[in-house]
């Protein structure tokens, strides 16, 4: 057999983001404090880049004195990026893992499944396995997980616990969380001192790796977008102005023979920046629009009407993908007559009414349970299983594991701890 050149047409798939696509992703999820210090860095940079004068003058906006005072935030996906781009990957699984890091929940959990990340990116299985792999050795440990179970067993693995201690705490959440240890012992086999271990092991793990991060909710609230409602109910939603730089781009070099690359490359950047700060301003008031459509009782009535709603409500309504929806309301926050709002705050899960009547919203039914634990006394603390009872009668499908999960949101103590702090008071 004879080795000969050839030419060969072969068709294949890859992963490609321009760098205009790539730089309109990273303005999409920016806080307003974090797109003014990229366009000052870009005005320092690009001497055919200019601002409006309000920006020029340093007048933009109120959060310019803040953005000149207030340290930086550590950003999570920075740090995320830095990690992924050191690991010995090749490159297109590198660009997956950077595109699921920025898909990250608040929590720091995957936002899309991997099946769907496969679709999107067009990409194989085990390059999939492998970017995950990737994000999930990048720190702080537990970031990237699919799941709750996931999230802990990635972190008891760095802790170099065995596979049968690892198993045995995710089969038994809640009985290690309820410190039963005698049952508990009984049922594994091992002594209850081993058992108390592991529920001290268990109160060390973190549930939300992002939540060690220094991050957006960290930073003032400066309303990227105003909502109005009127007399009639008619909801009105605005992107802030002040929060939006005026640029101009200088197209006057180009005329120069000599200064013509020069001029191309500063001008291509300089459009890309403009492209990618009015591709952010659209998106962002399509999905406040969107979301004022839905929320309209919250803005007329106030914050007990809020309904439950999911980034993918709002990604059907407008046919974008959720990951866009996701971007869109990262680091972003409206003003309304009741204050101001993370658009984050807007999306929450809903719970069934025992009527059958439209779901309610899980930041309603804290509150009521909120309200119920305020109105104790030392000798009426109501257990868990109580506090359903009293919703189920009020028409809430709720279970006494559900109210467990809402009360440590609002870390809020058990019975028996708020009924001995009762005592002393």
């Amino acid at each position: 057999m004879s080795l000969k050149p050839g030419l060969r047409v072969r068709q294949t798939q890859q992963l490609a983001l321009t760098p205009g696509l790539q730089q309109s992703l990273s303005v999409l999820q920016m806080s307003s404090m974090d797109l003014g210090a990229l366009v000052q860095k870009a005005l320092e940079e690009n001497p055919l880049l200019s601002a409006e004068q309000d920006f020029a003058d340093g007048r933009f906006s109120d959060y310019s004195f803040a953005l000149e005072t207030v340290a930086r935030p550590k950003n999570l996906l920075e740090m995320l990026s830095q990690q992924i781009a050191v690991a010995a990957a090749p490159e297109k699984v590198s660009a997956i893992a950077q595109y699921m890091a920025a898909n990250l929940t608040d929590e720091g959990y995957l936002a899309e499944p991997p099946d769907a990340i496969m679709d999107q990116l067009q990409a194989s299985r085990p390059e999939i396995d492998q970017a995950m792999t990737i994000l999930q050795s990048c720190e702080p440990t537990g970031i990237g997980a699919r799941d709750l179970r996931e999230c802990l067993d990635l972190q008891m693995i760095e802790r170099g616990e065995s596979a049968s201690s690892r198993a045995f705490v995710l089969e038994n959440l809640v009985q290690i969380s309820e410190q039963d240890y005698t049952a508990l012992a009984k049922k594994a086999g091992t002594h209850p001192t081993e058992t108390a271990r592991l529920h001290a092991l268990l109160l060390s793990l973190n549930p939300t790796p992002a939540a060690d991060i220094t991050t957006r909710a960290e930073q003032p609230l400066f309303p990227d977008l105003t909502v109005q409602a009127d007399q009639s109910g008619q909801i009105t939603v605005d992107l802030t102005r002040s929060t939006l730089p005026g640029l101009i781009v200088d197209q006057s070099m180009t005329k120069n023979p000599a200064a013509k690359a020069f001029a191309s490359e500063h001008i291509t950047a300089a459009k890309n920046l403009i492209r990618a700060i009015e591709l952010r301003s659209v998106t962002l008031l399509r999905v406040g629009q969107a979301l004022g459509a839905r929320q309209y009782r919250f803005f007329s009535d106030g914050p007990g009407f809020l309904a439950p709603m999911t980034q993918a409500d709002i990604a059907t309504d407008l046919d974008l993908h959720t990951s866009t929806v996701n971007r869109a309301i990262a680091n972003k926050s409206l003003s309304c007559a009741f204050g101001t709002y993370p658009l984050a705050f807007f999306f929450t899960k809903g719970i069934k009414s025992l009527s059958n009547g439209p779901l309610i919203s899980a930041f309603v039914i804290q509150q009521k349970i909120r309200k119920i634990i305020a109105a104790e006394t030392a000798n009426s603390t109501l257990s868990d299983d109580a506090i359903a009872t009293l919703l189920r009668e009020s028409g809430v499908d709720i279970t006494r594991r559900t109210v467990a999960k809402y009360r440590q949101c609002l870390n809020i103590p058990t019975s028996a701890q708020r009924r001995r702090s009762k005592r002393f008071l």
